[in-house]
């Protein structure tokens, strides 16, 4: 009872001068619509207004360091600790899982993140998950967004790509490639969490009681249940992209 009190408190402060808040997320990737609907919800009910700037994961980055936003709505928790000025917001409300996709006449076979030394790997600039896996790698390059990287990976350049589990699958749909490229291992699942700006710090408490409550209520499981079904019926109704040429 007294957190909620406090956190009503300081609610009716904050909401007293704010005006509407700008964040920014990793654009082109199905997790973060998901994480996006949680917190957009979870600010709808502080009843506060909020634009989100979906953007080049590195971009955000930079976005939110030099404060240009009040923060990103979804990194992982190594994000933090790579840009230790930026404040976590517990707890999690979503996450992601690090999938390895290769041709299928490769006959790839991975059983964790080291196998990935003795192949060529590409992944999406920016993108802090695959960063951690693929970073220490001797054969490694990086695209600029999901259909560049799969472009690499039907043009043989290189032999496995790393990405999120559900932005995969979305790519073999849209990008016609089911029948040759596959996923051959979840490498890593991680949590998703708010990041703040320090200097919109006095945000931290009630977007992480108003988590807390939507988690503890089953608000949060809702919105989960209802945006993944939305990421499915995406899945099976996509239609085929234009093939970005792999780049040189």
């Amino acid at each position: 009872m007294q957190l909620l009190m406090l956190a009503v408190l300081l609610l009716v402060s904050l909401t007293a001068t704010a005006e509407s808040l700008r964040f920014a997320r990793n654009e082109n990737l199905p997790e973060q619509d998901v994480a996006e609907a949680i917190f957009l919800q979870a600010m709808r009910n502080l009843q506060v207004s909020v634009e989100v700037d979906a953007v080049p994961p590195a971009r955000a980055n930079m976005l939110n360091l030099t404060g240009a936003v009040a923060g990103e709505v979804a990194r992982i928790e190594s994000y933090g600790e790579k840009n230790p000025s930026l404040i976590r917001v517990e707890p999690g409300h979503y996450y992601l899982t690090s999938v390895a996709f290769a041709r299928k006449d490769h006959g790839i076979k991975l059983t964790d993140a080291a196998d990935l030394a003795q192949f060529k790997v590409a992944h999406i600039r920016g993108v802090q998950h695959s960063t951690d896996i693929v970073k220490d790698l001797p054969f490694m390059r990086e695209s600029n967004n999901s259909e560049s990287l799969f472009s690499l990976l039907e043009a043989g350049r290189v032999d496995v790509v790393v990405t999120t589990g559900v932005d995969g699958r979305m790519m073999l749909q849209q990008m016609q490639m089911a029948d040759a490229v596959e996923a051959v291992a979840e490498l890593a699942r991680r949590e998703l969490f708010v990041y703040l700006n320090p200097e919109f710090k006095q945000w931290q408490q009630p977007i992480s009681l108003e988590l807390q409550r939507m988690k503890a209520s089953g608000e949060m499981a809702e919105i989960i249940a209802a945006q993944e079904q939305l990421l499915v019926d995406a899945v099976e109704t996509a239609k085929p992209k234009v093939k970005v040429p792999a780049a040189n």
